[in-house]
């Protein structure tokens, strides 16, 4: 009988034990997934945010990250559209943008082009075969048959004959902007831009060529834009001046070795707009992948993040930046942050 106690009490104990470990009665949390990077590093996208230029030709700008279902589920990929919203007028980009490159699919502009005396406009440009904008590699090139709707004297049509060639170089700078001082990746990108298009009778042949230079910040995206769209009604000199419901950036000076935070910065992260960062709200998603670096350390503690730069032999000795990703813990969102170290 003693025995058979026994056994009912273990049995007992046994249940419970699974049950309350099922019901997650051990109180401990599930370790955060290892990290993915989700878009590249020098273009992240968030829908709901946005960043703010300077244009010296057409003034204040705001710019917004869409997600494009249309051309998404054409092409099996997240296409976004990035605005250049000034008011009375509205550019638009529309990039992909992963863990190894930024792609262009298109541009909305109108694009003025001229031929024959006659004033055209290009709109709603859709290349077939993406342009590369960064990689892995310093310089792209190629062609691509391209689309797009051309309007000429109150009337349009759909062209879908326009052949276009390109060629983008990277570089690597230091780019001192109204934002603040950023290593930046300049993409620099010259299409020509060939078509032949019928109008009451008459062919006109359309050889243009568009080109622009986009500065990109680890963990912010475009800091400037400058591009020439054919004609100089369509000219762009942007600068950004802010951003709206996405983190601050962080900037430390060099200090001969020994960095210390800049003027006007926070070593804690927050979110303009919102305040501060809670790690109650988001996970650090790249937080092992930042510390790993050596010279740069992010802690989390209090319900917030910190940064530091301890110094030490694995300290750069020219301008960088790191991003920071945050992701929200239920929705899955992510946002960006830039560090950066100045160097003189």
């Amino acid at each position: 009988m003693m025995k058979l106690r026994l056994l009912v009490r273990n049995l007992t104990w046994l249940c419970a034990s699974i049950l309350l470990a099922a019901c997650g009665g051990d109180n401990q949390p599930d370790p955060d997934p290892p990290y993915q990077q989700q878009f590249n590093p020098y273009l992240p996208l968030a829908v709901g945010a946005s960043l703010s230029y300077q244009d010296t030709n057409v003034g204040a700008i705001d710019s917004m990250h869409i997600l494009n279902e249309e051309l998404s589920q054409q092409t099996g990929n997240d296409i976004y559209e990035v605005t250049m919203d000034s008011g009375d007028r509205t550019f638009s980009f529309f990039f992909s943008s992963d863990a190894n490159r930024i792609r262009l699919y298109g541009i909305d502009g109108p694009i003025a082009i001229t031929s024959g005396n006659i004033a055209f406009e290009l709109d709603e440009l859709r290349f077939d075969n993406p342009i590369t904008l960064q990689s892995s590699t310093s310089a792209s090139g190629g062609t691509t048959l391209a689309s797009a709707v051309i309007s000429a004297g109150g009337s349009s049509s759909t062209l879908n004959n326009i052949n276009v060639t390109y060629q983008t170089v990277n570089v690597d700078s230091v780019y001192n902007g109204q934002y603040g001082t950023l290593p930046v990746r300049a993409a620099l990108l010259n299409a020509a831009v060939t078509a032949s298009v019928s109008i009451l009778g008459a062919t006109y042949n359309i050889d243009e060529t568009l080109s622009n230079s986009l500065l990109f910040a680890k963990g912010i995206g475009i800091v400037r834009h400058s591009g020439t769209y054919v004609s100089t009604d369509y000219t762009y000199n942007s600068e950004l001046t802010g951003l709206n419901n996405l983190p601050r950036s962080v900037w430390f000076n060099y200090n001969n070795g020994n960095p210390q935070l800049a003027s006007g910065s926070s070593s804690i992260f927050q979110i303009n707009g919102q305040g501060t960062i809670s790690s109650n709200d988001y996970r650090l998603a790249n937080l092992d992948n930042i510390n790993a670096l050596g010279w740069i350390r992010v802690q989390e503690g209090s319900g917030r993040y910190t940064v530091s730069m301890p110094g030490g032999g694995s300290l750069p000795t020219s301008s960088t930046s790191v991003e920071a990703v945050f992701e929200h813990r239920v929705t899955g969102r992510r946002i960006s942050a830039n560090v950066t170290l100045l160097v003189p």
